[in-house]
């Protein structure tokens, strides 16, 4: 057989084997040593080396697509050793009527199914035999009512048990309404200015939620100081959308804010000799 006669071959056994492209590169490589040998040199050697090289993978893929294709029946090859000079010796084998081998594709084992095991028929899982039309049975035919006729009083069905509908039914507890009991709130400044800034505060919607002892607390930390310095405060708490309105810093603030004031205190009054005492240095924290 020629060359070609060869290649066509093999995809004939193909379609049996399923080969690889590893498997298949090398059988066309060692095909293509053998047809620049003419022929003249079959069975030929070959190293393992130049034959990896040549199918373009590694020396442990090369062994095992070689022996896949010697178990087909399309070479026979006698390895060499394991030195680097020792060669493989191929032979290319003339093909038969068909493959050499066949596949071994050992089939699933059927698994064996146990037998059925029949149940007694007992009132549980007795089935009832199929009744034709017309014939009577031993069932209880249930009517579905007409809700029309229901809703009208036509129906001679009993009327639905109020009581039990009431006590199935989820209950939904009311809401607790908010009491008003609590005392009003009482400022401690009557000016108002400050009850309008308080008012303002307290519609806030974080003061809002606020107990009345919390509010409470803040009338009386703010009743510690001036009522001038005591509407900044509510301003700032306003402008900062604050929860409180003093801070560990408000003691300090204020001796700034006393500063201040007795000093504008004094340049209104610098017509004096004397500049009289500051209007706030008799508050103490």
């Amino acid at each position: 057989m020629n060359y070609i006669e060869l290649i066509n071959w093999f995809w004939i056994c193909d379609e049996v084997w399923e080969f690889t492209a590893t498997e298949t590169r090398l059988y066309m490589y060692l095909l293509k040593v053998a047809n620049a040998l003419s022929w003249q040199q079959n069975p030929f050697w070959h190293s393992d080396g130049k034959t990896s090289i040549g199918a373009r993978c590694s020396i442990n893929s090369m062994k095992t697509a070689r022996n896949r294709i010697v178990q087909a029946g399309l070479i026979k090859v006698e390895p060499g050793g394991k030195g680097y000079g020792n060669k493989s010796r191929y032979q290319i084998l003339t093909p038969k009527s068909i493959p050499n081998h066949i596949p071994k594709h050992e089939p699933k084992p059927i698994p064996k199914h146990a037998p059925l095991i029949k149940l007694k028929e007992t009132k549980l899982n007795l089935i009832p035999p199929l009744v034709p039309p017309g014939e009577k049975t031993g069932m209880i035919k249930f009517e579905i009512p007409d809700l029309e006729k229901t809703r009208a009083g036509m129906d001679n069905s009993p009327p639905i048990d109020t009581d039990l509908a009431e006590y199935k039914r989820k209950k939904v507890p009311a809401k607790k309404e908010k009491t008003t009991d609590d005392p009003p709130l009482d400022l401690p400044f009557a000016s108002g200015q400050f009850a309008q800034k308080w008012n303002v505060l307290a519609g806030l919607q974080k003061w809002k939620k606020k107990p009345p002892e919390c509010l409470r607390e803040a009338l009386g930390q703010l009743a510690k100081y001036p009522e001038e310095f005591a509407i900044e405060l509510v301003e700032l708490a306003i402008s900062g959308n604050y929860q409180a309105v003093t801070f560990p810093n408000t003691a300090q603030k204020f001796e700034q804010w006393k500063l201040k004031t007795n000093a504008a205190n004094y340049k209104s009054n610098k017509l004096h000799s004397q500049p009289s005492p500051g209007k706030y240095d008799d508050y103490r924290l």
